[in-house]
């Protein structure tokens, strides 16, 4: 069985990444161009749409599996298919002509309330230590905001070169490991198909980016592991918390983010480079360095997780270990924003210190002294034309 879930998973995976070629050329022709401007992190344009690849796929594939009865379609499913859909399609049209964050967000709070109408939502959750916890009346609107927020804070988070589809294959990876071990097939099959898709777009993606997913990837996939949280749940409360461990990295960048942002009274919905993956990215850490450190983190929440998941009493670490590592990444970026700052005065004075050490050896001679002047001004004594000169032959 592993080794037919692997040959699966990676036929899907090739034709995501051709699938995603074909966009990408198209985009080319089309000039359907991610423009760079001064919070973008590539300088020139790079081809966006390849997220269009991961919807379809599994949009797709999802529906002829349920279609062909291998996963029960029932409402839950099936609401999800068209609340995905809208949000799919909507990001779509934003990444061809640009909407209005208003209708963008419209389009995100009908797709959870499609969703919602169609699959209960949280109303029980079993957390770490606290055991079982009834959310009673707020249930519905901690799941409403768990399904908008995410979505927009995925968006948020595709700031960088492969680090959204690195999220995305590692929550999948969760996902579809615990969709096997408690028997629901239709987890399995939508995280198989989220893992093949998103495998396939990093092939194109990681730094440097040959293509950039946009809007339609971005909130589609925020969206998808939103759903799939609250379909988990559904059967065992337990998954909801998982369904954020999955996700954490992502989280707590976004969620800190807007809580400074929202301090200082900034406006939260104008474009900004305050995120802690790009302050990390505008130290001078590579790319792959952010990515890896994101996924790192993320793996770390998978593991705790399906630990969780499968024994309530394994939720302790959860409560140690994922609250010292968002200090120790917010500690991080402090850190070398501090070591940025004293670099930089540092290349400054050497460039001065540069500039004078050329400038030392450069003799200006005025117009019309005699060679004896200049004799003079190699010699060291002085060059002013208006006193005597002094004898050097």
């Amino acid at each position: 069985m592993v080794i037919d879930l692997l040959l699966l998973t990676t036929a899907l995976s090739v034709l995501c990444w051709l699938l995603i070629g074909r966009i990408r050329n198209w985009a080319q022709r089309r000039a359907v161009l991610d423009v760079p401007d001064r919070r973008s992190p590539h300088n020139r344009p790079v081809p966006t749409g390849g997220g269009l690849a991961i919807a379809g796929l599994c949009l797709i594939g999802l529906a002829v599996a349920g279609t062909c009865g291998l996963v029960p379609l029932d409402r839950g499913l099936a609401g999800y298919l068209v609340a995905a859909t809208l949000i799919a399609a909507i990001g779509w049209a934003d990444d061809l002509r640009g909407l209005s964050i208003r209708l963008r967000l419209a389009v995100h709070v009908l797709a959870a309330g499609i969703f919602l109408a169609s699959c209960p939502h949280w109303n029980q959750i079993e957390l770490p230590w606290l055991g079982a916890c009834q959310l009673g009346h707020w249930g519905l609107a901690i799941t409403f905001l768990w399904l908008v927020g995410l979505t927009n804070a995925y968006n948020f988070m595709d700031g960088l070169d492969a680090l959204a589809g690195t999220q995305a294959a590692l929550a999948a990876a969760g996902w579809l490991l615990l969709g096997l071990l408690g028997g629901q097939s239709a987890i399995s099959i939508l995280a198989l198909l989220l893992l093949a898709a998103s495998a396939g777009f990093l092939a194109h993606n990681w730094p440097p980016a040959r293509v950039f997913m946009g809007d339609v990837g971005s909130t589609f996939l925020g969206f998808t592991l939103a759903a799939i949280g609250v379909l988990g749940a559904a059967g065992q409360p337990r998954l909801a918390v998982v369904a954020v461990l999955l996700v954490w990295p992502f989280v707590f960048d976004a969620s800190i983010t807007f809580v400074r942002r929202l301090l200082r009274r900034e406006n939260v919905f104008t474009p900004h480079q305050t995120h802690l993956y790009q302050r990390l990215a505008a130290t001078g850490c590579p790319a792959g360095k952010v990515v890896l450190l994101y996924g790192g983190w993320a793996l770390v929440g998978l593991l705790l997780g399906v630990g969780f998941a499968c024994d309530p009493s394994l939720g302790w670490p959860i409560v140690l270990i994922i609250p010292a590592l968002a200090c120790g990444l917010w500690r991080l970026v402090r850190h070398e924003e501090a070591l940025a700052a004293k670099k930089k005065p540092m290349d400054d004075a050497t460039r001065v210190e540069d500039f004078a050490r050329n400038q030392r050896f450069v003799v200006r001679v005025p117009v019309g002294e005699t060679e004896r002047e200049r004799a003079a001004q190699e010699a060291g004594t002085s060059t002013n034309r208006h006193q005597p000169v002094k004898n050097v032959l």
